[in-house]
């Protein structure tokens, strides 16, 4: 639902959070530009009140396209009188929640209000701080590892899905794993082995994590399991201190 701005690498992920509130974040993973940030030092949000979210927290259509209207409308506006970037946009709880850099906090909430008031019927809080680092975009809007490969493995799936791929079939995925020494990837294989997964070829590279592996094994793709697979070898390679790389299939037969 984020607003459109040239360059633009929108991806969304979702988790559920420590108070087991579903989570809905979209941003633009383009944003560590520094040339962007240096002349946007303030943060600035506007949370909009969802008349009526579903069972996660989030809108549903109709609202949806409702409050997409609202968003752009917001972005455009913030763009045009205060040079704002939109860096993200999360649902939960009931609430949408947009978050803005811009180059002053001057007079944000006066137009964030203008737009508002076209939508009468919505509430909405404002605020801004000051956020030269652009701290909130790198821990609470840019995504971590793990979400990061949620994000990696959607587009895979997305794939598959338009081949006519059913995901539900399981194949044989090779996923790929790596660490500082031989050692390390070593002690990673040797434990995933007891969770299924078979050694199927050693990997040598340059760089900073040049031992890898390749390890299969055979499971179906939906978002869900997937999520809990990869947590599970994240954990698992960054006990070791690497760093997993993602996974690869081919059709389901």
């Amino acid at each position: 639902m984020i607003g459109v701005r040239l360059g633009q690498i929108i991806e969304y992920y979702t988790y559920t959070n420590e108070d087991g509130k579903a989570v809905k974040t979209e941003t633009d993973l383009g944003l560590l530009d520094e040339d962007l940030q240096e002349y946007r030092p303030w943060l600035g949000w506007v949370f909009i009140k969802i008349h009526s979210p579903d069972e996660a927290g989030w809108c549903s259509t109709p609202e949806c396209d409702l409050l997409l209207g609202l968003q752009n409308d917001l972005t455009g506006l913030l763009k045009e009188q205060r040079d704002a970037i939109n860096s993200g946009v999360r649902m939960q709880d009931g609430w949408l929640e947009l978050f803005f850099y811009l180059p002053t906090a001057k007079k944000f909430a006066n137009t964030a209000a203008e737009v508002m008031r076209g939508y009468g019927k919505y509430s909405f809080e404002t605020g801004t701080s000051k956020d030269a680092n652009w701290n909130h975009y790198r821990r609470e809007l840019y995504p971590d590892a793990l979400m990061l490969q949620q994000i990696k493995s959607r587009i895979i799936i997305d794939e598959l899905l338009a081949a006519g791929d059913d995901l539900s079939q399981p194949r044989e995925v090779e996923h790929y794993l790596f660490c500082q020494t031989e050692a390390q990837i070593g002690r990673v294989a040797e434990a995933l082995s007891a969770s299924g997964f078979v050694l199927k070829e050693m990997i040598d590279q340059e760089g900073e994590f040049s031992y890898g592996v390749i390890l299969r094994k055979s499971h179906e793709l939906s978002e869900k399991s997937l999520m809990e697979l990869t947590r599970g070898l994240q954990e698992a390679v960054q006990s070791e201190h690497g760093i997993y790389e993602g996974w690869s299939t081919t059709l389901a037969t």
